[in-house]
């Protein structure tokens, strides 16, 4: 067991604990998260979703979900997903979430309890993605994997310290300014992930990422599916992935194109991919599940109970 004082960064890579999340504290609850901000919704307030209606409880690993260690109902499956801010839910209920609806839509078809475990982390990327499931095919045993590919622009890096730094070429200069003065370990890092990047690097890094996720849930018993937030994200590997386990369009792709009203189409950031979208995605998520997995479904449903 490690000592109550370890650094939760000794846990990164491990197959026996999950990793702390690089960007939000454990055990938070907070109104406004990321884009989804005060100073924003002032500005430019959402139709409906009010400064009440979205909150973010983070467990005491710092993830938008329940408990790793909670308790699980007998016979139940997991379902864990992946991403960036489009899977955490900015400006979204939890409940709304992709990854809550398609949870209980699985539930229901399977006659099973479901436990939902989001994993998603804002600014999050595909370096990310595969080193947290590196534990969490080990730690939480999904039987379900659901993975969605960020800009491939992003990087992580890991500091002397072991402490997580998240890169976005697309990032606003103001925050890099501040870094410089106030961070800048952080600073001379994110400026060597805007050396790295380019149009190749970024395809190649993706592709690195996809294939490590790829062969952790080939090698694991876990039934898997992939899209990327945006198609686009994929045009130079789409002959190189897996077709079955891709789901299309991705989430951000679906917001683009939806005809749904700024109410439900849009977060209460007005920015992020609202209720309805979010919804569509968990259809879609459950769909392909059912194409590429519907024999493994099919054994893991239970029979209705008899009626007396």
């Amino acid at each position: 067991m490690a000592a109550p004082d370890d650094p939760p960064n000794l846990h990164l890579l491990s197959a026996a604990r999950m990793p702390f999340a690089p960007r939000t504290p454990p055990n938070v609850r907070r109104t406004w998260q990321g884009t989804d901000s005060e100073e924003r919704f002032r500005k430019r307030p959402h139709p409906t979703l009010g400064p009440d209606d979205v909150d973010y409880c983070f467990n005491a690993h710092g993830y938008r979900c329940v408990e790793f260690d909670a308790a699980r109902a007998e016979g139940s499956i997991g379902v864990v997903s992946l991403g960036a801010s489009e899977v955490l839910g900015t400006g979204v209920p939890q409940e709304h979430t992709f990854t809550e609806v398609f949870a209980r839509r699985l539930g229901r078809r399977l006659g099973r309890p479901v436990a939902a475990w989001n994993l998603g982390v804002g600014g999050g990327s595909a370096d990310c993605i595969a080193r947290l499931l590196v534990s969490a095919l080990p730690v939480l045993r999904p039987e379900v994997v659901l993975i969605a590919f960020p800009h491939p622009a992003r990087r992580e890096h890991l500091g002397d310290d072991g402490r997580v730094h998240c890169h976005n070429r697309e990032g606003p200069r103001r925050r890099q300014l501040a870094d410089r003065l106030l961070d800048p370990e952080n600073f001379v890092l994110t400026q060597a992930n805007l050396n790295l990047s380019s149009e190749f690097n970024d395809a190649m890094n993706l592709y690195r990422n996809y294939k490590v996720c790829e062969a952790l849930c080939e090698g694991s018993s876990a039934m898997w599916l992939f899209s990327a937030n945006c198609d686009s994200f994929m045009d130079r590997l789409a002959h190189l992935v897996a077709q079955a386990h891709w789901v299309r369009p991705g989430i951000t792709d679906l917001k683009t194109r939806s005809r749904e009203p700024a109410s439900t189409g849009l977060a209460r950031d007005m920015q992020h991919p609202g209720i309805a979208v979010h919804r569509e995605m968990a259809e879609l998520l459950l769909a392909q599940l059912q194409a590429c997995h519907g024999e493994r479904l099919r054994a893991l449903t239970r029979s209705p109970a008899p009626v007396a």
